[in-house]
């Protein structure tokens, strides 16, 4: 199996009493100071108004970044668009990586906190594996 499109998500802790909406200046200063290493990120779309909807999305060529309610748990998923070279485990590195280092700029800025212990797996590659 060679899946390319595939996401991560981790939750964030719970009661942090933020709403989604805040998050779009921040995904917009990440645009402005060009803080996602390696991804030509272009804008930020806000669908905190749908309810377990995807929330605010951050929108890059390589792939998406979202603070996703969709399964009506708050979490920060990152999803592959474009393909990676290398084996599975070499992509799953090089995604989680670029979900954990967010993660760490939402934590450092927004103040927000994820679950180290908890997180999901999301195969958006229909021609390889089921979602």
């Amino acid at each position: 199996m060679d899946i390319q499109r595939f996401g991560i998500k981790l939750y964030l802790e719970e009661d942090q009493g933020f709403h989604p909406a805040d998050l779009v200046p921040v995904f917009h200063g990440w645009i402005q100071n060009d803080s996602i290493p390696h991804h030509l990120v272009i804008d930020v779309t806000d669908y905190s108004h749908i309810p377990y909807g995807p929330g605010v999305i951050l929108i890059a060529h390589e792939g998406n970044y979202s603070l996703d309610n969709s399964d009506r748990r708050w979490g920060l998923l990152y999803t592959r668009k474009q393909p990676i070279e290398g084996t599975f485990e070499e992509r799953f590195k090089v995604v989680l990586r670029a979900l954990l280092y967010a993660a760490h700029l939402l934590n450092s800025g927004a103040k927000l906190k994820f679950k180290v212990d908890e997180w999901r797996f999301i195969a958006n590659d229909r021609l390889q594996a089921s979602n």
